[in-house]
């Protein structure tokens, strides 16, 4: 018994030596794993409204150290456009997502970053876009002359995309012109490149009043006509 004792008092001395009753133990964890967020961001493309566009980005995620491709759960990748959450996703086992995020015409920037630091962390990846956004408006100067043809018929249109105007006089009308910022263009169909906000006029007349002209000979004498037509056209 008092040999017993005397153990029992040694394992108490070499406990209180290295825990003090009431401390709280800590595990060491390990540091996050550092990850890069590669983006690809394709251009923006017109939504059929013509008031916004849509954005895709392209996400991968890989570990910093290996390369390897990193699976993010828990909708981990954050997006923001103009400072306000613009959405999040989470990766596959690839380390790939995507994103497509709609904005107003205009300039806009954005962030990409991560969000579970617990495990993984990395730099945000920062990005400018522009959604440009053309508007056409052509216009009759008088509807009950002629009509115009629009091809492609949209309500926005990309940066750079090719409209074909087409003027289509009515019956005993003609077609004299396009006018579009001071500028006259002849030429119909009318092939525009845009560029910038446009609005075109087309320009119809009605056909002047025809008329014949028949010449009678009494006698023996002729007449010639100049110009020798069938038709004449009023004044």
């Amino acid at each position: 018994m008092e040999r017993l004792l005397k153990y029992f008092v040694i394992i108490c001395i070499c406990l209180s030596a290295s825990v003090v009753f009431g401390d709280n133990i800590q595990l060491a964890t390990a540091p996050p794993v550092e990850v890069n967020i590669h983006v690809d961001m394709s251009n923006c493309s017109p939504n059929a409204n013509g008031k916004d566009c849509s954005t895709t980005f392209n996400v991968y995620v890989t570990r910093k150290d290996d390369g390897s491709p990193v699976k993010v759960k828990n909708q981990g990748i954050v997006f923001t456009q103009d400072g306000k959450s613009a959405g999040k996703v989470s990766t596959n086992a690839d380390g790939r997502a995507t994103k497509v995020i709609k904005s107003a015409r205009g300039s806009h920037s954005g962030t990409i970053s991560y969000s579970n630091t617990d495990k993984y962390s990395g730099d945000s990846i920062q990005k400018s876009w522009n959604c440009k956004i053309w508007w056409l408006s052509a216009i009759l100067i008088s509807r009950s002359d002629g009509s115009i043809s629009i091809s492609p018929n949209k309500k926005g249109y990309n940066d750079g995309e090719k409209v074909t105007l087409t003027a289509i006089p009515k019956k005993n009308c003609h077609f004299n012109d396009w006018t579009s910022d001071s500028s006259t263009y002849t030429a119909n169909p009318l092939i525009l490149t845009m560029d910038a906000d446009k609005v075109v006029f087309a320009s119809f007349s009605k056909n002047p009043m025809q008329y014949k002209l028949t010449v009678n000979t009494v006698g023996y004498g002729s007449v010639t006509k100049s110009p020798d037509k069938s038709t004449y056209d009023e004044g």
